[in-house]
């Protein structure tokens, strides 16, 4: 009888046992990052807009690496000149100087540095032929940062974080780990993140991948974390019970029961008995289905806006080309009923588009149309006056980007749509004109890196503008800013890094 009492204390703690290890969380494989974001689709291509060095930015699906799914590849600008240590008055050297804006907005529009202490970035290197390569031991990788008290791009100030050796992970791909606890100004919102890839030329190195980049409260949890990105995208927990408690539970279960084989004879000892495995895989259950909602909380928003009456885009891009030529200074294509300009090459300071070519009325400035025109014996002289015509509807991406030494720049009366990235990094820009009252969508990043800019009086009529619109605009002042009652549909983060608006603005 003593023997049967104590079989069956023996059963009833190891099934306590069980019930206790299924409640235990598993143990983490890797650090938990406190933000992420996963460059997995396309929306992430123009998140990057800002880069400098680059001759091209494209989104690339990532098949050869079991933890990312995409990643964002950037083209290496060869520069034909040598280093000679001297800057222009935009911060460029004019020779090998790449670097990337990382969309920090994209982990929270509220981000602080309190509790920040490292940041992780995946990346990888390749040529031409699509080899991976390995960049030298003495090179390094540098982050640049800004914040509400110390923003860079304004001149006050820049702070380096100490630079990240490139240091292998799985695979061809490198985990950048960058230390920023120690950084004198680390408080207050965290507005910049700027990753220098290199700190010196290499000619055999044709792309740079990004494939995402996540913050942690200490380096050492940075150095732990696996750079599983699918993982945190399909919401792999921390609480989820492990296959080693699962295991343990039906193991003390299957000894409970082996334990006590007389006594199962008994109906009040099979019925507790099998009422103690129900309550396990119950439990089990509720623990492996219990997961924490650590997807990218940062999607990309959908911007999702009821059409307007008549759409011209889709009318105008469903027109078939109908042949190629060149006038002057511009290249352009000719459709059914409209002309569209795919290149400028003039070295003008003060241009007014045309409104024709052939008889076939200007609807679409194409993609980098304008991009970063100057003299290329001198990089300080390029369009200082643009003046668009009456008859451009569509203002593709990219379309003016780069205009650096731009001051002015007057929209026509039919513009409809200015496109992502289409204004961005336009330095000297001072003053935005819109003529007309057609205009009704902005898309992501159209102002983007504005700096100068003061003063932005958003035209009636406007429905969309989306995300990130006017980062980066450090000038813009919160008494100069209108946007009329027509904007139905905003993106986050506007005026995100715009330092001249005080903490707390919320776009009217």
């Amino acid at each position: 009888m003593k023997h049967s009492k104590f079989r069956l204390f023996i059963g009833l703690l190891l099934v306590m046992t069980s019930v206790f290890s299924m409640m235990l969380p598993a143990a983490a494989a890797d650090a938990k990052p406190l933000h992420y974001v996963a460059f997995d689709n396309e929306y992430y291509h123009d998140a990057i807009g800002n880069a400098y060095g680059f001759t091209n930015t494209e989104y690339i699906d990532v098949k050869d690496d079991e933890n990312v799914a995409g990643a964002i590849r950037l083209t290496f600008e060869k520069s034909p000149y040598e280093y000679n240590g001297t800057y222009d008055k935009n911060g460029h050297t004019g020779v090998f100087d790449p670097y990337m804006y990382l969309p920090v907005y994209e982990m929270g529009e509220d981000l602080k540095c309190e509790g920040i202490g490292a940041v992780v970035v995946y990346v990888r290197f390749q040529n031409e032929e699509g080899h991976d390569l390995k960049v030298s031991s003495g090179d390094k990788a540098g982050l640049f940062v800004g914040t509400a008290t110390h923003p860079m791009l304004t001149g006050q100030g820049d702070y380096i974080v100490s630079s990240a050796g490139y240091k292998r992970n799985s695979g061809n791909w490198i985990r950048l780990v960058f230390d920023v606890s120690k950084l004198p100004e680390w408080k207050g919102d965290l507005q910049l993140l700027r990753l220098d890839p290199l700190s010196q030329p290499n000619d055999d190195v044709d792309y740079y991948d990004v494939a995402g980049f996540a913050t942690f409260a200490t380096a050492k949890e940075a150095k732990s974390f696996d750079c599983n990105f699918k993982a945190l995208k399909a919401g792999a927990s921390e609480t989820k019970t492990s296959a080693f408690s699962l295991g343990m539970a039906f193991a003390c279960i299957v000894a409970a029961f082996g334990i006590n084989g007389d006594l199962l004879k008994k109906k009040r000892v099979r019925t507790a008995l099998v009422l103690a495995l129900v309550a396990v895989l119950a439990l089990g259950l509720v623990a492996c289905g219990d997961k924490t909602d650590n997807g990218d909380k940062n999607s990309p928003a959908t911007s999702a806006t009821p059409a307007p009456e008549v759409d011209p885009e889709v009318a105008l891009k469903a027109e078939k080309l109908q042949k190629k030529g060149e006038s002057g200074d511009y290249e352009y294509e000719l459709y059914e009923t409209y002309s569209k300009i795919t290149r400028y090459n003039g070295l003008d300071l003060d241009v007014t588009v045309p409104g024709e070519f052939e008889g076939l009325p200007v609807k679409i400035i194409g993609y980098k149309a304008f991009f970063r025109n100057y003299n290329l014996k001198d990089d300080t002289i390029g369009i200082t006056k643009l003046t668009l015509p009456d008859s451009l509807v569509i203002l593709d991406d990219y379309a003016l980007a780069g205009l650096e030494e731009a001051v002015e720049i007057i929209f026509g009366k039919e513009l409809y749509k200015i496109g992502s990235n289409s204004v961005e990094n336009c330095y000297s820009l001072k003053k935005l004109t819109f003529t007309g009252t057609k205009l009704r969508v902005i898309e992501s990043w159209a102002f983007s890196g504005d700096r100068v800019i003061e003063e932005i009086a958003i035209p009636d009529g406007v429905t969309t503008i989306e995300n990130a619109a006017f980062q980066y605009c450090h000038s813009l002042a919160a008494d100069k800013l209108s946007i009329p009652a027509s904007v139905t549909t905003k993106g986050k983060a506007l005026t995100f890094a715009c330092t001249a608006l005080p903490d707390g603005f919320v776009w009217p």
